[in-house]
């Protein structure tokens, strides 16, 4: 198996031996005939795992010695791990001793030792080579389309891909170490394994937002129980939550914890002390929180504690450019409610003496002149009981006269369509003077209102329940000394959200991965939406790959029932090639069901005499046949239209004599299930008159599945 180029390009657009004719020479005629605006691509490096195809068990004679040629591309290959596992055998029970030897040996083809390690007896040997690659630095590209991104991505200098392959040879050698007992041996049975992980880069029109963490279950602000449990959690826009990881820390912890998914923490025997705790999450690209989730609280194993204490919440810190500041503060206590706290604030530097006793959680001083200062705070709780070590916090006033504006930018956004009505928005900004978390920010969506927010210093603002229209976000920085950005970041997107019932996938029942799935397209979420096709030249990228002969059962929140004309419509990824009347298929074979365990296939007519690409009139009843046209983010296309939608119409009425509907194991009034096998397409699979069926099988990963959209249905 050769994943040099397999990874890096669509998986239709790589399944052909002429992809130097297809990136090359056609990629520079499109370029010309068609001139295209061109965009930016975002590229990701996930490190994905592979196993080299080898049989694992084998027995060595020992006259024999176990020999393999294994031959990996290292384009991206990051790591190779060998794993030898064997038991010593024992041919006569009768002449049980002495033991053998296994010997395991990797060499280069130019006869150079990599690696030689000897076993005694029952045991293992493991070996591990690394960094053969280092992760790709680029990020992003700038193409006229994803297809043309992928070609760029493979031939940028930057990335120096390796085109020649590890060759490696294996020789396992089995001896025993008595001569007596070496004549009675036969061998030994061996078990190996030989895995590797690998840089699969993704490319998309998405940025991929970083994921954002939830602390879950936290202490109470003042604690003294002798375990503190804390629990947190994670949402991303591309990471499923249980390949989310995560770093956490105590205040009092010097480092952050190794990466896990561990998702509780429990600490026993704290000191007395405030503590904070702060956790942050990475997605599987390595995208990590900058912002992570925080809570404070305060250990006392006694309960009985006599003084409150005082925690500065707000204020400035270090250096600061401004004149006008403001301080915040909280307190604790045993007894007394920490609404019901007495507080009293001095600023050194500026104060002469202590103010007097009030229930203000803040203060503002205005016109500070240039100078060092320390915020000092302290509480007083109902028995009079005043907080014996005030918290306190420096700051140098730098003033400089601030004429610049701020700058903002939005960081989480939805895409430029979207079809769903509740979204969110995240932004930041940044100032030459004022400090990130003393900027606010006013905001605006155009298309839902007409008047900009009053200025505040929230980052984040959830919109619910939008109607179907085209919107506008505009949000803009504020900095301490009045300056507003004069150029509001901005993000234009669309809302069309289908009315009635979901008549796409709504879940997956049961999903059979076959041989050589693609790497690049395994998230078999990716079914669960409408279709994204990009048309008669292009493999929509959206999909899930079967791989070879592999099967997927479907589910649906409606059910299919047999109307006028077609009931479904089964979009994969066909693409036309070089402007011919051909198509590149992958096919599969379509089954419904009523309840799950009964099924029937629509029955197949294949003309096809040899693998590679077809005509889409030579077959009929298999889905994977014509490109689809469709795309819920990109066009207004009806989906639920065969004329104009593309995919493979299937009409239930077909299947009126089968044996099953006739004897009412399956009800073509009420379809629940649709199963998709895929078809290896080298003659080996045949049609329901027994003709053998073709496709194109170079570089054959199976079939890609885009989505199901359903045209006749009544609601469950």
């Amino acid at each position: 198996m050769s994943f040099s180029s397999i990874s890096l390009i669509s998986t239709k657009t790589t399944k052909s031996n002429e992809i130097n004719d297809l990136y090359g020479k056609e990629k520079n005629n499109k370029n010309i005939e068609h001139s295209q605006q061109k965009k930016n691509y975002y590229v990701y490096w996930p490190i994905k795992n592979n196993s080299y195809n080898l049989d694992n068990k084998y027995f060595i004679d020992k006259n024999q010695p176990f020999i393999k040629n294994i031959v990996i591309s290292n384009n991206n290959l990051k790591s190779i791990k060998f794993n030898l596992i064997w038991e010593d055998d024992l041919t006569l029970k009768n002449h049980n001793f002495g033991k053998d030897i296994l010997k395991l040996t990797i060499i280069n083809p130019d006869g150079k030792k990599i690696y030689n390690e000897k076993s005694v007896g029952n045991g293992f040997i493991e070996y591990e080579i690394n960094n053969i690659n280092k992760k790709p630095t680029i990020d992003k590209i700038i193409s006229e389309n994803i297809q043309n991104a992928y070609y760029d991505l493979l031939t940028n200098d930057k990335i120096k891909w390796k085109n020649e392959p590890i060759i490696l040879i294996i020789k396992i050698q089995i001896g025993e170490l008595n001569p007596l007992r070496r004549k009675i041996d036969l061998g030994n049975e061996i078990f190996l394994d030989i895995t590797y992980e690998y840089y699969s880069p993704e490319i998309s029109e998405k940025i991929d937002n970083l994921p954002d963490t939830n602390i879950v279950v936290k202490p109470p602000n003042i604690i003294s129980n002798e375990s503190v449990v804390i629990s947190w959690t994670a949402v991303d826009d591309y990471t499923e939550l249980e390949k989310i990881e995560y770093s956490y820390k105590l205040s009092k912890e010097e480092n952050w914890s190794p990466w896990s998914k561990e998702t509780k923490k429990v600490y026993e025997g704290l000191k007395n002390g405030n503590y904070k705790f702060s956790v942050k999450s990475k997605d599987h690209r390595g995208n990590i929180d900058q912002s992570p989730a925080i809570c404070s609280f305060i250990f006392k194993n006694d309960m009985n504690f006599n003084k409150p204490d005082t925690i500065i919440t707000a204020g400035p810190k270090g250096i600061i450019g401004y004149k006008d500041i403001t301080f915040k503060w909280i307190g604790y206590d045993d007894k007394t409610p920490s609404d019901d706290l007495f507080f009293s604030y001095f600023l050194e530097g500026k104060d002469n003496t202590w103010s007097h006793w009030c229930k203000n959680k803040s203060i503002k001083y205005f016109d500070l002149s240039n100078g060092q200062y320390t915020f000092h705070i302290r509480a007083m709780d109902d028995d009079g009981n005043i907080d014996s070590t005030p918290s306190s916090q420096n700051f140098i006033v730098e003033f400089v006269v601030d004429t610049k504006s701020p700058n903002t930018i939005i960081i989480n956004s939805p895409s430029n369509k979207i079809d769903y009505n509740n979204i969110i928005f995240n932004w930041s900004g940044s100032d030459d003077i004022t400090q990130v978390q003393d900027l606010l920010y006013s905001y605006k969506l155009v298309g839902f209102n007409t008047e900009w927010s009053e200025f505040t210093d929230s980052t984040s603002k959830t919109y619910n329940g939008l109607i179907n229209g085209e919107y506008t976000f505009n949000v803009k920085a504020k900095d301490i000394s009045g300056n507003v950005d004069e150029s509001p970041a901005q993000k234009n997107f669309i809302v069309k959200v289908e009315t009635g019932p979901n008549r796409y996938v709504s879940k997956i029942i049961e999903f059979n991965i076959g041989e050589n799935q693609h790497p690049s397209y395994t998230d078999s979420f990716k079914v669960l939406k409408g279709p994204k096709g990009l048309g008669r030249d292009e493999g929509s990228l959206d999909v899930l790959s079967l791989g070879v002969n592999g099967s997927i059962i479907l589910g649906f929140d409606v059910k299919i029932t047999n109307g006028p004309g077609n009931d479904f419509i089964v979009f994969e990824n066909p693409l036309y090639k070089y402007n011919s009347d051909k198509v590149y298929a992958e096919l599969m074979f379509v089954e419904v069901s009523t309840d799950g365990t009964n099924y029937v296939r629509f029955p197949s007519i294949s003309k096809t005499t040899k693998s590679g690409i077809i005509y889409p009139n030579d077959v009929i009843n298999l889905a994977g046949v014509n490109p689809v046209y469709a795309n819920v983010d990109k066009n207004d296309i009806n989906p639920y239209d065969p004329i104009v939608a593309g995919g493979d119409a299937f009409d239930l009425d077909i299947l009126f004599d089968d044996s099953k509907v006739k004897s009412g194991l399956v009800d073509i009034d009420n379809i629940n299930y649709i199963k998709l096998i895929d078809i290896k397409g080298d003659g080996s699979s045949f049609d329901s008159r027994n003709n053998p069926i073709y496709d194109a099988t170079d570089m054959d990963n199976g079939a890609d599945l885009d989505a199901i959209a359903v045209i006749n249905y009544k609601i469950k």
